[in-house]
């Protein structure tokens, strides 16, 4: 799922990680330049959720054929 998670709309992606929340896998990867500074917003939010952070476009992810390491 494509979201940029902007603090501002939080009333919105909020219901989408609460129900992530409930799953027995609870893993939400973000890919995003910026991915490190809403990986500790999110987990503070959502200590329950195992937040990893990959820090490029999608251009590079997937030039970097989407690994995640």
């Amino acid at each position: 799922m494509g979201y940029s998670f902007n603090p501002y709309d939080r009333v919105s992606y909020a219901p989408l990680l609460e129900a992530l929340s409930q799953t027995a896998d609870r893993k939400l990867i973000l890919i995003s330049p910026q991915a490190g500074e809403v990986l500790k917003r999110i987990s503070t939010e959502h200590p329950e959720l195992r937040v990893r952070a990959v820090e490029k476009t999608f251009r590079e992810w997937a030039a970097d054929s989407f690994r995640l390491s």
